[in-house]
């Protein structure tokens, strides 16, 4: 066989392949290492991907807008309307002095620079000005985002509806193991009272502390409570360093990715931190 035979033979075999582990990966029981320094939200037909750090951010704005008592189609709005203006990152520049996750202005009366750098503030803020506008349930997603926003684009956050969707029935616990990520790297040593001062914060709710290393959560046997919370823990994961978070029958790691059947009860919610 021809030496340009064989190398067209061989590259077929790896595309092939390739494409044979992206199909596998999307199984929601299987993760590859190499691939994903990532996390996944899965809906009924669709997965949504995103870094880390655009997890954590989305978990926080949903806290926030279920603290606040917004119905789940305030969070799809909100959601849309981050991944539309920062690419759900808390960016610290924009257009003109547009900063945060939903590039707000400071000159536009929406606070300081400082205040909309922190993802708390930006989505209080964000609520607060959606929950003003009367017909706001009745419109789009994209119409109720323009209409806080006054986008020059008014049309842009139509594309992330879909996903936002799927990311706000997730995070808001519809759905078991619908919520995971995987770390490539080994968790950075993790504080307990860190992460729960994050989570009082986020929530409004302080976790049972064991100690510096574990954290618990009495949800009363609420699944959508029980698994909302897993979620937020898994969300912050690469932050404060949580390593495991059991609920439901269920056990993941940051390690392997995947959601393993185990012993877990379903009226606690419990987190290892690394370190």
């Amino acid at each position: 066989m021809k030496k340009g035979t064989i190398a067209i033979a061989v590259a077929g075999v790896l595309i092939l392949g390739c494409l044979g582990v992206l199909a596998v990966t999307k199984d929601a029981d299987f993760r590859l290492p190499f691939l994903s320094d990532s996390c996944r939200a899965f809906g009924d037909d669709d997965t949504v991907r995103l870094q880390p750090n655009q997890l954590t951010n989305a978990a926080t704005i949903t806290a926030i807008g279920t603290k606040m008592g917004m119905p789940p189609r305030a969070i799809t709005v909100a959601l849309a309307t981050a991944f539309q203006e920062s690419k759900m990152r808390n960016i610290t520049h924009g257009d003109r002095d547009s900063v945060g996750l939903f590039q707000q202005r400071p000159s536009q009366g929406w606070g300081t620079v400082e205040q909309l750098n922190d993802p708390r503030y930006a989505a209080t803020k964000f609520f607060e000005a959606l929950g003003k506008i009367n017909d706001w349930e009745s419109l789009r997603i994209t119409e109720a985002a323009q209409r806080v926003q006054y986008s020059g684009h008014p049309e842009a956050y139509d594309k992330w509806e879909a996903d936002s969707r799927i990311l706000a029935a997730s995070l808001l616990g519809h759905s078991p193991r619908a919520i995971t990520c995987v770390l490539r790297e080994e968790p950075k040593n993790g504080s307990a009272t860190a992460l729960n001062d994050e989570h009082l914060a986020d929530t409004g709710v302080a976790l049972t502390q064991d100690d510096d290393k574990t954290l618990r959560a009495a949800v009363a046997a609420d699944d959508e409570l029980g698994w909302r919370t897993a979620y937020w823990l898994i969300a912050k994961s690469e932050e404060f360093g949580v390593k495991s978070v059991s609920y439901g029958g269920a056990h993941w790691t940051a390690e392997s990715g995947k959601w393993k059947s185990s012993s877990a009860k379903n009226d606690e919610v419990i987190a290892e931190l690394a370190g």
